[in-house]
């Protein structure tokens, strides 16, 4: 067989495999935003769980210090402060979310997952900002509570320094498991499409 028939054939197949892309596109890309859409359900429907549990929180966790105002106060204010940021980043999602055209499948799905991938980043940063102050808060109160000295600083630090680290690393596991793991799966979507 000559080099040009095998060059016939292979641009023949070639032809026959476009063609069929062609006529299952449409299909293709319905399916891809059907699961895109299914994916970003599960993000609204989860961020408002957490913002409802945020304002619970916000609201009830600063009267366990009700008998000392200064801390009272401290964390009321703490609390609004981090309440304020969190429903800023929620917001700040479910608007971009909400104004992107959906006309173009592949752009919308990049411009997703541009929004999704910052909201993530955003808040893993609420977290190693927040989580942090709480721990000081809590740390100069446990001090309050009996006479200070170097070795009481110490121990406590020992005690209380892991489990702030704990603590952020449950926390940015959350966050992997709630967003990180959508987040995957629409840079897989958008992945294939690219491909195809």
């Amino acid at each position: 067989m000559k080099d040009q028939d095998l060059f016939n054939m292979w641009k023949q197949e070639s032809e026959q495999e476009k063609r069929l892309f062609e006529q299952h596109q449409g299909e293709y890309l319905r399916i891809a935003q059907k699961r895109s859409n299914d994916v970003f359900s599960r993000i609204r429907k989860n961020i408002v769980l957490e913002a409802i549990f945020s304002v619970f929180v916000a609201a009830v966790f600063p009267f366990i210090f009700w008998e000392d105002p200064l801390y009272f106060w401290l964390l009321l204010t703490l609390m609004l402060i981090s309440l304020g940021v969190a429903i800023k980043i929620y917001w700040s999602y479910l608007r971009d979310i909400k104004q992107l055209n959906e006309t173009n499948v592949v752009e919308s799905l990049s411009k997703k997952l541009a929004i999704l991938t910052r909201y993530v980043s955003q808040l893993n940063f609420y977290v190693l900002v927040f989580a942090p102050l709480g721990f000081a808060v809590g740390y100069t109160f446990a001090l309050r509570q009996q006479e200070v000295d170097l070795t009481r600083v110490l121990v406590l630090l020992a005690f209380s320094l892991p489990f702030l680290g704990l603590l952020i690393w449950v926390c940015k596991k959350y966050i992997q498991v709630l967003y990180g793991r959508h987040l995957k799966r629409i840079e897989a979507i958008y992945q294939s499409l690219l491909e195809h």
